[in-house]
């Protein structure tokens, strides 16, 4: 592949994230999923930026080939599932675990005055 091929990949990808961000794809998906979840520590927007970054970070062939093939809004589905019930993802890790793992501050704070 040619370095022009190699740009214009590159402003085709940049372009389909664009879009997708301005018909809210990534944002309806994880409305979609997270209606249905009672985990009080779900943060949807972070989720949503989060995902907006990992598609950044993916191949520009990777994500051009996807949208040509109409399957780029399953992929996101697959990362948005893939980073809320996987235990080894970076957003497990940054809200879920953390969340889970802390205490009420009232529980806290009773303890402190006991």
């Amino acid at each position: 592949m040619t370095d022009k091929e190699k740009d214009n990949n590159k402003q085709d990808k940049l372009n389909i994230i664009d879009e997708i961000a301005k018909t809210n794809q990534v944002e309806k998906i994880v409305f979609k999923i997270l209606g249905s979840s009672r985990n009080p520590f779900d943060c949807p927007r972070d989720l949503i930026q989060d995902i907006y970054l990992l598609i950044l970070t993916k191949d520009d062939d990777l994500v051009v080939s996807l949208y040509n093939k109409g399957e780029l809004g399953y992929y996101i589905l697959k990362i948005v599932r893939n980073q809320l019930l996987s235990k080894s993802s970076p957003y497990y890790y940054t809200y879920i675990r953390f969340g889970s793992s802390s205490e009420d501050l009232d529980n806290v704070k009773e303890k402190i005055y006991e």
